[in-house]
Formats: C-alpha cells, structure tokens, sequence
C-alpha cells in the first residue's frame, strides 16, 4: 500500500537546509561554547538520515551522491594532521594554536587548529552514522 507523502517530502525540502546551516553553525563555535563536530556532525547525519527515510535508499544515492566510506577518511586524516602540526614544533599532540588571517568578507580574525579538528571530527560522525544507516537501511 502506497501512502501520499508529498507534505513529508515537501517539508523535507526545506528542513533539511535549516538543519545543515544550524549545524555548521554549532560546529563552528564549539571551540568557544559548547558544540562542535560531533554535535554538529549529528546533526546533519539526522539531516540525512530524515532525507533517506522520506525518499528511500534508491532515490537518496540520486540525490546525495556522496562517498561516506570517503568521508571518513578525510575527516579522519583532518583530524589527525590537525593533531600533528605542533608536534614538529615540540609541542605536545593535540596542542592548540591560532593563526590570524585576513579573510575577504570577515577582515583580520584567528583560525585555529581547534576549527580543523572539529572539521575532521564532524566529516567522521557524518560518514560513519551514514555508512551505518544505508547499510541497516539497505537489508
């Protein structure tokens, strides 16, 4: 039996853009208050995941044509380099620093290793929690 779900994938549209923005946007404070790539990184697999239960695993592969097994990876290798870069300085592994930088819209502000790190874990949580559900998804 086929039920109407237009109004679930009509919301889904749109729901699924303010997820990902407020997402990142945890994801970029979390160095400061609390969130970061992990909370963030949830929040856009549940994105994904309200995205591959509304349109199913067939049509989801359509539409998100990401690589999560990929994903992962990278996001690990982020995370571990961010770790790394003060240990060629002597410093202890996982060691913060800040860099200024003058970007074109945001003007002279810091980047740190903390914002790598976060990046590294929120590609991790994405790719693993997707891995998961399309591969129970999928049986």
């Amino acid at each position: 039996m086929k039920t109407n779900d237009l109004i679930l994938k009509t919301v889904s549209r749109g729901l699924v853009y303010f997820i990902f923005a407020l997402s990142i946007y945890i994801m970029l404070k979390g160095h400061n208050e609390p969130g970061g790539g992990f909370i963030g990184g949830l929040m856009t697999a549940a994105a994904f995941v309200l995205l591959f239960v509304t349109f199913g695993a067939e049509e989801f592969r359509r539409i998100v044509p990401i690589n999560f097994q990929a994903m992962t990876i990278w996001g690990l290798a982020i995370a571990a380099v961010s770790g790394v870069i003060m240990v060629f300085k002597g410093l202890p592994f996982l060691t913060h620093t800040m860099w200024k930088v003058s970007l074109p819209i945001l003007g002279k502000t810091y980047i740190g290793t903390t914002l790598f790190f976060d990046t590294g874990v929120y590609l991790v949580v994405i790719g693993g929690a997707l891995i998961l559900v399309q591969t129970i998804g999928e049986d």
